[in-house]
């Protein structure tokens, strides 16, 4: 019983459909999911889908022992060494081969299997950084888009290269600038 109520908390922390999504979840969702699901709400011809956190995000870098690597790189950055790109490859790398931990898996493939019980065929996975777009600054446009995704393990395997693309030199370079590195 425990494990179905643990499910339950992940998947309200780690899944948000669009009729879910509210207003104040902005560093929850980003952007355009906030966009999309406001969209969605309104009846615009938004197809049904739904936003992987960044709670999944934190807790899979956090789970997986990536957060190191990342402070490792934002130290060299603060310190204005030299750019260090074999670190950035050694992050998304690191993103990429890490598993996902069943909770978190959990709560996506159930999300995903809700959008197939709904006839939807295909899905797309985006990029919703909470830092994309702000008032300050656009990095819309630099993450990774992975379209006609037909089953779940494709679907998990294009998060993690999202997650990843996160991780890409222009997005770390204006991070130099002010951004924050984590989105």
């Amino acid at each position: 019983m425990a494990n179905i109520i643990d499910m339950e908390k992940n998947m309200d922390n780690y899944i948000l459909f669009f009729d879910q999504v509210e207003p104040d979840n902005l560093e929850l969702v980003g952007r355009k999911c906030l966009n999309l699901s406001e969209l969605y709400k309104k009846r615009f011809p938004v197809p049904f889908g739904f936003c992987v956190t960044s709670a999944a995000y934190e807790d899979f870098l956090s789970i997986n022992k990536v957060d190191a690597h990342i402070q490792d790189l934002k130290q060299a950055l603060q310190q204005k060494k030299k750019f260090a790109s074999e670190i950035l490859e050694k992050i998304r790398s690191l993103i990429i081969d890490s598993p996902f931990p069943a909770t978190i898996s959990r709560p996506i493939e159930d999300a995903y299997s809700a959008l197939t019980k709904k006839n939807v065929k295909e899905v797309a996975v985006r990029s919703s950084a909470v830092l994309e777009d702000s008032e300050a600054r656009s990095l819309a446009g630099q993450h990774q888009t992975f379209l006609c995704i037909k089953d779940k393990l494709s679907f998990l395997e294009s998060i993690k290269k999202c997650w990843a693309s996160l991780r890409d030199c222009e997005s770390i370079l204006d991070a130099r600038h002010g951004a924050p590195l984590r989105q």
